[in-house]
């Protein structure tokens, strides 16, 4: 026979909507079958769904999180990722730093952050534009062991890019011996955005593996920034060493006619 926490469990994952959610919260707290642990378990479980999902309710989520005694690393990941993406908070001012605050709880409760917690943190910065507070995250991520983890220093990345310290953004990337394709599509975009159209183009011929987003981002970029007969010099390159790997799409498409537009030549065409 199933135990009364596999059972709530099984019904959180097919979840699909509040109404549901909200009877198996019920059912929950009210089990007289379930031990306290198991409850804990199964209401973080349920933060996840209110929090993150599409379908959840962002005020129940913090009902839910304000409603936990000790909330523990999970719960704090999950609802600064809330934060982060938007899921909560939306426009309002005082709810915006939502992530950068449930941080600052989390160390005053004595939980110290794991590489899930400091992508989202960084978002947060991104989303803002706030180098200043992205610095600040960094020295965090430093303090704790966890800028070598890939995935944080890809955000960071990619956050001092947008945020205009292309330097910082470099020397993150010289100093990453496992760069993926995410963090050389970080630096590319960084230089792009920034105009320093030679620097992006050198970075691109270095890269061994490139995806849509990787020419994309070159074609868009030059043509922005006013070189459109350079923009079609990758576009055949990726006709040519693409294969059937990368094909182009919407996004491309439209970059390249407006290259051609620019240079005159519709005609030239694809």
């Amino acid at each position: 026979m199933a135990s009364a926490r596999s059972t709530l469990l099984h019904l959180l994952h097919e979840c699909k909507n509040m109404r549901e959610l909200k009877q198996i919260h019920t059912q929950i707290i009210k089990s007289p079958l379930l031990p306290k642990d198991d409850q804990n378990f199964l209401i973080t479980r349920l933060l996840f769904f209110s929090a993150i999902s599409d379908s959840g309710s962002h005020g129940y989520a913090i009902d839910v999180f304000r409603a936990i005694e000790n909330p523990n690393l999970y719960v704090y990941n999950v609802m600064i990722r809330a934060y982060a993406c938007r899921k909560i908070g939306g426009r309002d001012e005082a709810l915006s730093f939502g992530s950068l605050l449930l941080y600052k709880q989390m160390l005053c409760d004595g939980i110290s952050p794991n590489c899930l917690t400091f992508p989202f943190l960084v978002k947060e910065c991104t989303s803002r534009v706030d180098g200043g507070a992205g610095r600040s995250i960094h020295g965090q991520a430093v303090k704790y062991g966890l800028d070598s983890d890939v995935f944080v220093q890809n955000s960071l990345m990619s956050m001092f890019s947008e945020c205009g310290f292309l330097s910082t953004a470099r020397k993150l990337f010289d100093e990453t011996p496992a760069r993926d394709v995410v963090s050389w599509n970080s630096m590319i975009k960084g230089y792009l955005k920034s105009g320093s159209l030679d620097e992006a183009l050198k970075l691109f011929r270095k890269m061994k593996k490139r995806n849509i987003f990787t020419w994309n981002s070159v074609i868009t970029g030059f043509v922005q920034g006013g070189r459109p007969k350079e923009a079609l010099e990758p576009f055949h390159e990726m006709q040519i060493t693409g294969g059937d790997i990368v094909r182009p799409d919407k996004i491309t498409v439209a970059s390249v006619l407006a290259a051609c537009a620019h240079l005159g030549a519709i005609d030239h065409g694809i």
